[in-house]
């Protein structure tokens, strides 16, 4: 019986991504028949995706930024973040309107992190990022962790500085073991 479901649910990603995939590559041989350039095309589909984040169609965002992964698998670090940051941005916005966000928002946009930082470990701005995420869902030794790497790739990056402290603060670490960390 839970075979028949996953496979059901195998089934349906598999026609998703190949949907995706076609999708792309039509869109991709359309463009380039105007003239355009794939840096182009990508450069119109990322302006595009920060649109639909500004206007909060989120679910439209997303599936520019898949077609993007899909047209050019080297963007992985740069898609992966912004998909990242815009679940997260999807998080405040209903938590401003009063509204319980789903902590799937965060636990998604922690994975996609992870995917990037797995593509290119040494992005201090994901880590810092990644410790926000898990600042939100209080996740705060993870938390530290992720501000410490992004100090150790960047000394001076205040952002990760502030974050520690904050961090450090809620999980009741107090400034004492901060001064430690910063001397």
């Amino acid at each position: 019986r839970n075979k028949g479901a996953v496979t059901a649910l195998a089934t349906v990603f598999v026609v998703l991504v190949t949907g995706v995939i076609v999708s792309t590559s039509l869109y991709l041989r359309a463009e380039r028949a105007r003239g355009a350039t794939l840096a182009a095309v990508v450069q119109q589909i990322f302006s595009e995706a920060r649109l639909m984040e500004k206007e909060h169609r989120w679910e439209e965002a997303e599936r520019k930024y898949e077609t993007l992964l899909a047209l050019d698998p080297a963007l992985v670090v740069a898609v992966l973040g912004d998909m990242a940051r815009m679940k997260k941005e999807r998080y405040n916005d209903l938590a401003s309107q009063g509204v319980h966000p789903p902590t799937s928002l965060l636990l998604d946009a922690v994975a996609l992190c992870d995917r990037a930082l797995a593509v290119n470990p040494v992005d201090k701005g994901l880590w810092n990022t990644k410790g926000v995420l898990l600042k939100k869902l209080q996740r705060y030794e993870e938390a530290i962790a992720a501000y410490e790497r992004a100090l150790q790739l960047t000394p001076d990056f205040s952002a990760a500085w502030e974050n520690l402290g904050i961090v450090h603060a809620l999980a009741g670490a107090g400034f004492s073991t901060l001064a430690q960390t910063a001397g």
